[in-house]
């Protein structure tokens, strides 16, 4: 696939919070409205930041298309960790507003378990997890989540490998392409969310947490 000349690679930036978890809430909070569906994306992407500390955004003429986001090392930063406690709280204060986002929390809770499991296992290329790779619908067949991949394996390359969380909300087809393996699959304790990616998941009735992960 050849690359739009026009899509600036860069490295991700504070002030392109909003941007990627606004393209966050849209793809993976579909379900929850207004308020619900803003905090849930942002607690969601603090947290991403908090272990992250390698990122790289995808824009053109101003607009950001994608986002990745990976980590190298154990330091999580403690800005985004104070950031996502303090949205945390602010949305604990509204009891509905707790109540419809706590499913994301929820996932994103068993999703750390699991990923610290795999981290401290034998497993292939548990040096370096990518905490986040999204791309706007508006620029896919671009090449750009291509692009984001390839850079964050450039820069895993040094450790062995990366590896990653994912569920069924999620192009999980996108990673085997890549080379990905399937390293584990979990069923969620969790209710699916209604997002329109959720009606590919796999048929045996749960909703479903992964760890893929490459070797290099």
């Amino acid at each position: 696939m050849r690359e739009r000349a026009d899509i600036l690679y860069r490295p991700f930036e504070p002030g392109d919070f909003e941007a990627v978890a606004e393209l966050m809430r849209a793809q993976w909070s579909c379900d929850l409205e207004g308020a619900a569906g803003e905090y849930s994306a942002s607690i969601d992407l603090c947290g991403y930041l908090a272990d992250a500390d390698w990122g790289l955004v995808a824009e053109e003429r101003g607009q950001v298309l994608g986002a990745m986001l990976l980590r190298t090392d154990d330091e999580p930063d403690p800005k985004w960790a104070a950031r996502r406690d303090m949205l945390m709280a602010e949305a604990a204060a509204d009891p509905s507003l707790e109540e419809e986002i706590h499913r994301d929390v929820d996932i994103l809770e068993e999703e750390a378990l699991l990923s610290d499991e795999y981290a401290q296992s034998d497993g292939i290329g548990n040096g370096a997890e990518i905490k986040l790779l999204i791309v706007s619908p508006a620029a896919q067949g671009l090449g750009v989540g291509g692009r984001l991949f390839g850079e964050a394996k450039r820069r895993a390359a040094e450790l062995g490998g990366f590896y990653l969380l994912t569920d069924d909300s999620c192009d999980v087809g996108f990673y085997e392409h890549k080379g990905m393996r399937r390293m584990a699959k979990r069923a969620s304790a969790v209710e699916a969310p209604a997002c329109p990616q959720t009606a590919d998941a796999d048929d045996d009735g749960d909703f479903n947490l992964y760890v893929y992960a490459q070797g290099l």
